[in-house]
């Protein structure tokens, strides 16, 4: 989603910057009947390293199940084991949608388990940061060893 298409959204919020070497930004979208404010518990803490977007879906969910433009960045699908709201097959749906992405499942919780564990999806924000981290440093790597025998 280039930056200027996050505008037609209801509301758009843009926090801290990106301190690790990859500045890539952090877009954080709430799943049915929540808003931005489902991050409030773990952007202040990803906002020290990161540059972190949220924002509200004018059209609700149904924007993410087939999203124009697609979305080609990495990307983590998230919701609770218990979700009647945003379901683990909704958020299977979402997934396929998009690639790159990976889908987690956080157990034991219902709707709303971001703002009861915020710190169990935290995590899992950060597992994937450090792994596609990975992933651009040993591409660079790489290239650099192939640069060395052009």
């Amino acid at each position: 989603m280039r930056s200027a298409e996050l505008f037609q959204h209801t509301a758009c919020w843009d926090q801290g910057q990106a301190a690790e070497t990859h500045h890539l930004p952090l877009i954080l979208i709430h799943g049915l009947g929540l808003d931005h404010h489902c991050f409030d518990g773990m952007v202040p803490a990803l906002a020290q390293s990161h540059r972190v977007i949220t924002f509200d879906l004018a059209a609700g969910v149904k924007e993410l199940i087939k999203p124009q433009p697609p979305i080609t960045c990495p990307s983590l699908v998230m919701t609770c084991e218990h979700d009647s709201g945003s379901t683990v097959a909704m958020s299977a749906a979402i997934a396929t949608e998009i690639a790159p992405s990976e889908t987690v499942i956080i157990p034991h919780l219902q709707h709303l388990g971001l703002i009861e564990a915020p710190s169990l999806f935290h995590d899992a924000i950060i597992r994937l940061l450090k792994a596609f981290h990975q992933v651009i440093d040993f591409a660079k790597t790489l290239i650099d060893r192939l640069l060395v025998f052009v």
